[in-house]
């Protein structure tokens, strides 16, 4: 099965690379922001596209790929996909719903510690040298 890969280079195979199965891929790594006839030199005659959450998968691409059965997004966002058109050929689009649930927690929990304590304005006090005036309700 051949895969074109839009993303960073090398990521799919940093994560997937010690899985027997990726050995049987042939797998083409692109960057993104490649115009699509870059990708389509290259990736044509590709069964599957694993592209990173933020590159986009136009139309145009999805339609001048005859071999063509899943578009996956690395992350959560699918955005960027033309799904009406992967559709329209019966193409599959997934995405790797939740990976980021974790970080969207802490995330969460660190902003709302930082308006707890007055983050910005302590930071800002630390970088401009009047920690103890603000401290002290100085300043």
């Amino acid at each position: 099965m051949k895969v074109l890969h839009i993303g960073e280079k090398g990521n799919l195979a940093h994560y997937c690379g010690q899985d027997p199965y990726y050995k049987t891929l042939d797998v083409v790594d692109l960057p993104s922001g490649l115009a699509d006839e870059e990708y389509l030199s290259q990736g044509r005659n590709a069964d599957e596209i694993v592209v990173d959450a933020i590159s986009p998968v136009p139309g145009y691409l999805v339609g001048q790929m005859p071999r063509l059965k899943m578009i996956h997004s690395e992350g959560v966002a699918y955005n960027r996909i033309d799904v009406e058109e992967a559709s329209r050929r019966g193409i599959c689009v997934c995405n790797s719903q939740g990976m980021n649930a974790t970080a969207v927690a802490e995330q969460a929990l660190l902003l709302m510690l930082a308006m707890i304590k007055d983050l910005v304005r302590g930071d800002r006090a630390v970088r401009n040298g009047h920690q103890i005036e603000v401290k002290t309700g100085e300043k």
